[in-house]
């Protein structure tokens, strides 16, 4: 529900910054990173992991943590594949996010949104 639109807005943030504003892969796939990230907490506070037991304040400084190891991790892979591996960075970018995604999806899960668990609600679902 959130995922999807924030990383179309990730991609196109990319696009602009490289094409329009002419940075650097690298700078430019952090910068759209980090502000779709922002943007991702709210959201997905709001519409996914509503019930968290974690305060506002507190689980955006967990969710930026958790962001700060993924952006770690971003620069040098997006460097791999575009500068040694030869993709362009639009691929690149796609391959990383499915890298990241689900590692920073399931540590935010796990360690930040700390929802209640019962029997009739082990893990967020997702609306069809």
């Amino acid at each position: 529900m959130v995922s999807l639109p924030t990383f179309l807005f990730d991609l196109a943030l990319l696009v602009i910054l490289i094409q329009w504003l002419r940075m650097t892969y690298v700078i430019a796939t952090v910068v759209a990173f980090i502000a779709t990230n922002v943007l991702s907490y709210f959201l997905a506070r709001r519409l996914v992991f509503a019930e968290s037991r974690r305060g506002l304040k507190s689980g955006l400084v967990y969710f930026l943590a958790i962001a700060s190891v993924s952006t770690l991790l971003l620069a040098p892979l997006m460097w791999l594949l575009v500068d040694v591996i030869r993709l362009g960075y639009f691929p690149s970018r796609i391959l990383v996010a499915g890298v990241l995604g689900i590692a920073g999806y399931a540590s935010n899960l796990l360690l930040n949104f700390q929802l209640p668990m019962s029997a009739e609600f082990p893990l967020p679902t997702r609306e069809v």
